[in-house]
């Protein structure tokens, strides 16, 4: 069960990007924050899914919030994939 937690990051934000790219960022961001949070506090090792969506939606959100903010959708899209795509070929 633990493990459909960390795609939660995820599916929010493909949820959530129809509305607004920046707000299903934060919110991804701070749904990986918690996933990642909770999963450190019941054993102290950190798993590389959580990890991986920690750091991709946090850096990705900063970087359309402050750094290129007229990053397109589909680019945003684009990057969040090829990031899961990334965590998952490493964890294999």
């Amino acid at each position: 069960m633990t493990l459909l937690f960390g795609f939660a990051p995820f599916l929010l934000f493909a949820i959530l990007s129809r509305l607004s790219a920046d707000l299903a960022l934060w919110l991804a961001f701070a749904s990986a924050f918690v996933v990642t949070i909770r999963d450190f506090v019941e054993s102290p090792s950190l798993r590389l899914l959580d990890g991986a969506s920690l750091a991709l939606f946090g850096i990705l959100a900063l970087w359309r919030g402050f750094v290129a903010p007229e990053l397109s959708l589909s680019a945003v899209r684009t990057i969040v994939d090829l990031g899961l795509c990334l965590a998952i070929f490493v964890s294999l």
